[in-house]
């Protein structure tokens, strides 16, 4: 009885539900000292994975018991929208607590900095560039600080002075941003609450994709059950009233039955069944976070960039690589470095470069979230070709 199918399931759903989550609460409310030094990616862990075990051990009993009142599409309902209502709570709350959009918005304006500082150099020929890899006008500032310009006392300063002075002047990167630490440790937890999150995306979905297969399974036994049942009586009726027919010789018309009008309107019920709306709340917050993790990361790599610039223009031996060659004897070209003989050199620049650009990919690949991937593979290669190349 379908009726009766779906009070037992309210029944089900008012008593199962609201226990596991009251469960969960309860939990939560007992450790609460110790979840909150959680992080937010441990925080959506703990929710994801409840939903995802509530799912499992559930959902094939309700299939088998209520699958004709649509019981198992109503019980992915309830805990992805339990599931869904927390997690984006959490990331909101994150969001605002540490001001991400603002943070951005300043990584904005120093990436732009940062940018405009090299690449406008890196386009120029090398007859247009007196000599060093940022020209050697005073306005540069760069050259000022580097000592590359007209300022002749600033040359013969210490070696470390001025590293340590150009590593400063990072076009505010560490006043309005932070380290460079500390926003990688933040972009890897902000990736990691992406990752978990697409996890479960791909969970619920494949979840929703199997009830919708199971459903059709159910249709269509149970239109199989009412062809063969039709069959039989149209086989009865043949038996019981051919041959007065025959002897009448009255046609007989096809016509629809009863049964025939009942399977089509089922066929357009279940067009009409959406289980889960293609956009959720879960997947707008998810694809905010992604447009300012984007953002964020370009501003990283070219922080990275410009350390790497800084470390090449004020070497010393961790910014030199011996040149892997067959014979290291050479002239007086290659006869010392700092003094001491040595082989021939080569500098770490572009593997500087090139390791946090790889870095930069390899962890938004790692979120699953195919536009943030894709955002930040075209910053990698926008950035590589405006201020490295």
């Amino acid at each position: 009885n379908p009726g009766g199918d779906r009070i037992w399931y309210i029944v089900f759903a008012c008593d199962i539900g609201p226990v596991f989550w009251m469960r969960h609460c309860t939990e939560e409310q007992v450790c609460a000292h110790a979840q909150h030094n959680q992080s937010v990616p441990m925080k959506l862990a703990r929710i994801y994975n409840a939903a995802v075990t509530h799912i499992r051990h559930h959902l094939p009993m309700v299939a088998y018991a209520l699958g004709e009142a649509d019981g198992d599409a109503a019980l992915v309902q309830l805990v992805h929208v339990e599931a869904e209502k927390r997690s984006v709570d959490i990331l909101r709350e994150s969001m605002a607590e540490r001001e991400l959009g603002r943070t951005v918005r300043r990584a904005e304006v120093v990436a732009t900095k940062v940018e405009g500082r090299y690449a406008s150099v890196s386009g120029k020929s090398g007859d247009e560039l007196d000599g060093g890899m940022f020209g050697m006008d005073e306005n540069n500032i760069a050259n000022v600080i580097m000592g590359l310009g007209g300022g002749g006392d600033a040359a013969g300063t210490d070696i470390v002075a001025r590293r340590n002075a150009a590593q400063r002047e990072d076009c505010g990167f560490t006043i309005e941003v932070g380290n460079l630490s500390d926003v990688d440790a933040a972009l890897e937890e902000w990736a990691l609450c992406m990752q978990h999150t697409e996890s479960y995306e791909r969970f619920i979905r494949h979840a929703v994709k199997e009830v919708i297969k199971a459903r059709k399974l159910r249709r269509e036994q149970k239109r199989e059950e009412r062809r063969r049942l039709r069959e039989m009586e149209e086989a009865k009726n043949r038996d019981d009233g051919g041959g007065e027919s025959a002897l009448l010789g009255t046609p007989t018309t096809p016509r629809k039955t009863a049964a025939e009008n009942e399977e089509e309107f089922d066929d357009e019920v279940e067009e009409r069944i959406e289980i889960l709306p293609p956009h959720t709340a879960l997947n707008e917050v998810a694809a905010e976070i992604g447009g300012y993790y984007s953002s964020l990361e370009r501003c990283l790599l070219l922080a990275s960039l410009q350390r790497a610039f800084v470390h090449a223009n004020f070497p010393d031996d961790s910014t030199f690589t011996e040149v892997a060659i067959g014979n290291n004897s050479g002239g007086a070209h290659n006869s010392f470095y700092h003094g001491r003989r040595a082989a021939p050199l080569q500098t770490n620049l572009v593997e500087e470069c090139l390791f946090a650009a790889r870095r930069s990919t390899l962890r938004a690949f790692a979120t699953g979230h195919t536009g943030t991937a894709s955002a930040a593979a075209n910053v990698c290669v926008d950035v590589l070709g405006r201020v490295l190349l």
